[in-house]
């Protein structure tokens, strides 16, 4: 529990530090809210870089690994609840602008993949979904197929259907 605790911290210290709130929490997973996408995009690494370092110092038994979705798009609170929309056009722009500070980050590029396939840019979507799963191999279905417990099931499956439209396959 305590290095649980311990990761806890590190993630909202970089949530804080990338403008963002802690929204919600269940078990092991964060919700955070940024006040913009940018924000949200530049956090999942520094969070992964930050546990990463921790996790130097432990035996690989001892790690604590984690998984950061994050939704590129609006969002509205409706009674504490954060509920996103699904503008495309913006989550590319923002994907782009994340791939241009983190360009060996897999996460921007599978986001990009996502929104061009839903909006029928089949062919860019293809080079971001290679991109994508180029950079890791082994972990790109991991990451895609399983829903992060705040993520709601009609937005993963929107994210499913961008990504088989760029052709990926299940």
């Amino acid at each position: 529990m305590a290095l649980l605790t311990r990761c806890r911290e590190i993630a909202a210290a970089r949530i804080a530090a990338h403008r963002g709130r802690i929204a919600n929490t269940a078990g092991d997973a964060v919700l955070a809210e940024f006040p913009s996408v940018a924000d949200g995009l530049s956090c999942a690494p520094a969070i992964q870089e930050a546990v990463g370092e921790a996790n130097a110092e432990l035996p690989s038994d001892r790690r604590m690994l984690f998984r950061i979705g994050v939704h590129l798009g609006d969002v509205m609170v409706r009674d504490g609840d954060l509920f996103g929309d699904a503008d495309y056009a913006a989550a590319v722009e923002v994907a782009k602008r994340a791939i241009r500070s983190y360009p060996e980050n897999p996460l921007p590029y599978r986001w990009l993949a996502a929104a061009l396939g839903q909006l029928d840019r089949i062919e860019e979507a293809k080079e971001a979904l290679e991109k994508a799963i180029a950079i890791a191999p082994g972990s790109f279905d991991m990451y895609v197929r399983g829903r992060e417990p705040w993520m709601r099931p009609e937005d993963h499956a929107h994210m499913l259907e961008g990504l088989r439209k760029a052709g990926w396959r299940e």
